[in-house]
């Protein structure tokens, strides 16, 4: 068994991760800290779940749980509705504004490009300030980015559309992480996993009515104005802007104060330097299980963003499926999912297995991308199968990074480094997938689908080496049930022990910090060579 470093402590507050206050030293407990470094999970046994002098935790009522999370949810609504109507729009943004298919990969991936680092600021700043109050300036970002979006159809200006999509881009992704930061509080320990679901589900939902709705919007009048297909999801930003606002009255006037979210002191005296330092602080506080995760997954996102952005553009040009009926059917991948997703969310909070599903995701993918890219099967097919994909794309990791964490006071962090790799990698394929599409004859996805293709064979390899380390570093939390994985996790808290999996390894910070930095330079210096006018 691999030495353990000394242990981080959980709060200084001497509380643990769901709401026990840390119990006192026990007998049991070593006095040494060579002690302690000999102590990980692996040295206890089934009598580690049994402790019947330990605090209960705090429940919260359901009536309150319900509508924080039904306000927390509503949150990214209006964000995501303006984010996605541009896919289906692909063909009539590059005839409108007289660009290229590399300078659309610029703005339908402008939202990528600020949020290469700012996240990792900004989940830092939310982890020491609160997730409702950074929520407040967040939505005030979504709802200018939007409105400077739906400005540039006035004249058809692609710069404005650009900026207005990289500033909108980073209220979501700041939204993003502190709806993150706030489901744990309300649901952890219990159906954690769901809620996540409900979320990627709702999600779900309103890209299937941006996706629906966008060709239509943008032939509304006599003189089919593209323009409406930017203003009308502009307006749903503002309504989401209330919801924020709506919930940070109820958590502040209306909840009593005993189930409110902890919220760190706020100091007069913080500078920009400091919050800089903070968010380093932060940074090297990640368990090195997060960081191996981050690095192995830096691109794959970026590889399904490829086909999702497309799909509709890939049916015209390899089917000569019309724009309209192309936006129609690239809207039924996200039908399944609706309901499929918090069913999957819910079979980690009752069974577990989480990291099973990476593995059959990526199969899902290499069929579906082999019967688009290569076959003139109707293309109903690969979208229907897509949609399978889709359920479990993004909801395993939502819901295992929680669980990669020693305490919840990290989480903005995590979510923030997390969005970091994902919008770098998204940057680098978006941009590189367009300039490879404008250097395929006939302007085809062929070369396309070769390279996503490539990535996601590596990407049905990593199921089992993340299933190894969590059995090798955390005792197969990943495996377990929420409650039982709970259970485990407080009973080591109690006994001031740790599991090797949450501990900290300066290679890992580094190798991950380093990689991270060789993709953001590496995606903005694509951008800004594919953003010039040619």
């Amino acid at each position: 068994m691999a030495t353990s470093q000394p242990q981080v402590p959980l709060s200084e507050k001497n509380e643990g991760r769901y709401g026990r206050p840390a119990s006192p030293r026990t007998p049991e407990t070593p006095d040494s800290e060579a002690e302690k470094k000999q102590m990980t999970f692996d040295t206890l046994g089934d009598e580690a779940l049994v402790d019947e002098d330990a605090p209960p935790a705090i429940i919260i009522p359901l009536k309150y749980r319900i509508t924080a999370i039904v306000l927390i949810i509503l949150f990214g609504t209006g964000n995501t509705y303006a984010g996605f109507v541009l896919g289906p729009l692909k063909t009539r943004l590059v005839r409108e504004l007289k660009i290229t298919n590399a300078q659309y990969s610029v703005v339908s991936s402008a939202s990528s490009l600020i949020n290469t680092l700012l996240p990792i600021i900004g989940g830092s700043i939310i982890d020491r300030y609160g997730g409702s109050r950074i929520a407040l300036g967040s939505s005030v970002l979504c709802v200018a980015g939007a409105v400077l979006s739906a400005c540039s159809s006035i004249d058809n200006r692609y710069t404005l559309l650009v900026g207005g999509e990289i500033i909108l881009g980073f209220g979501s992704a700041i939204q993003d992480i502190c709806q993150y930061k706030l489901y744990p509080h309300w649901f952890a320990g219990s159906h954690m996993g769901l809620i996540f679901g409900v979320n990627v589900a709702w999600s779900r939902i309103i890209q299937l009515v941006a996706r629906l709705s966008a060709v239509p919007m943008a032939d509304i009048g006599p003189g089919r104005y593209w323009g409406w297909a930017l203003w009308i999801p502009t307006i749903t930003t503002f309504v989401s802007g209330f919801c924020v606002y709506a919930y940070y009255f109820f958590e502040n006037r209306i909840l009593p104060a005993e189930y409110r979210p902890a919220k760190p002191e706020v100091r007069n005296d913080q500078t920009l330097l400091n919050d800089w330092k903070e968010t380093i602080k932060s940074i090297v506080l990640l368990p090195k299980f997060y960081w191996i995760m981050n690095v192995t997954q830096m691109l794959q996102g970026g590889a399904t963003r490829v086909w999702l952005r497309n799909v509709a553009d890939i049916q015209v040009k390899s089917r000569g499926t019309s724009e309209q009926a192309a936006g129609y059917n690239a809207a039924l991948q996200t039908v399944i999912p609706i309901v499929l997703t918090p069913a999957t969310g819910l079979f980690f909070d009752k069974i577990g297995w989480r990291m099973v599903f990476v593995t059959t995701t990526s199969l899902i993918w290499l069929l579906v991308w082999g019967l688009a890219g290569f076959t003139k099967i109707n293309f109903l097919a690969p979208v229907l199968i897509s949609s399978f994909a889709y359920v479990t794309n993004l909801i395993p990791f939502m819901a295992t990074v929680p669980i990669l964490l020693p305490s919840n006071e990290l989480m903005g962090t995590a979510f923030g480094v997390w969005q970091s790799f994902q919008n770098a990698g998204t940057l680098i394929m978006d941009v590189a997938s367009g300039a490879i599409q404008d250097g395929t004859p006939g302007q085809q996805y062929d070369r396309v689908f070769i390279v996503i293709m490539v990535f996601k064979a590596y990407d049905a390899f990593l199921g089992p080496f993340y299933d190894w380390l969590d059995g090798r570093w955390l005792g197969h939390q990943l495996r377990m049930p929420e409650r039982k994985r709970r259970d485990k996790l407080v009973q080591l808290e109690i006994r001031g022990q740790t599991y090797e999996g949450h501990q900290r390894s300066k290679f890992w910070i580094w190798t991950g910090c380093s990689i991270l930095s060789a993709m953001v330079v590496t995606g903005w210096a694509l951008y800004i060579i594919y953003s010039m006018p040619r």
